[in-house]
């Protein structure tokens, strides 16, 4: 989760946390993974709301 969301931001993509299953939710309040990701969500479908607010 951390790996995925830190290196994502560190390329300078916008990222996005899913809050899903026990480690989701542990990585979700972690300071390095909050300040690193520009969403948390809880669902795939959160992906598009957020996607169409972007176009």
């Amino acid at each position: 989760m951390a790996n995925d969301t830190l290196s994502a931001s560190a390329a300078g993509l916008r990222a996005a946390h899913l809050r899903r299953g026990p480690w989701g939710h542990l990585w979700a309040d972690e300071p390095t993974v909050a300040e690193a990701v520009d969403w948390v969500i809880d669902s795939f479908y959160d992906l598009v709301d957020i996607v169409e607010q972007q176009v």
